[in-house]
């Protein structure tokens, strides 16, 4: 799975995280296409995302006019503004 994914996934368990640095459009553009393939493959083994319980964290500055949109089975998804840590959970980044 790890192999047609453009940017960092992390999975425990159910978990899955999937983070990128975002610097330009293409960027954007090739993190919403690895949602894509996930949400695929996910799809595919009959194991779909729970879209409602998805959060974006944005860290950093904002690429142009605001930050990029992210949607999965059709749905968009919610951005938090929580301390990093508490977002990605107690592990962290892998920690």
């Amino acid at each position: 799975m790890d192999s047609d994914l453009h940017n960092w996934i992390l999975k425990f368990a159910d978990d899955t995280k999937i983070f990128s640095g975002v610097k330009h459009e293409s960027d954007y553009a090739m993190l919403q296409q690895d949602l894509n393939t996930l949400q695929n493959l996910a799809t595919k083994w009959e194991m779909p995302f729970n879209a409602s319980k998805c959060k974006v964290m944005h860290i950093g500055k904002q690429l142009g006019t605001g930050p990029c949109e992210y949607v999965i089975n059709g749905q968009k998804l919610k951005v938090v503004t929580v301390g990093a840590t508490a977002a990605l959970g107690r592990r962290g980044l892998g920690r």
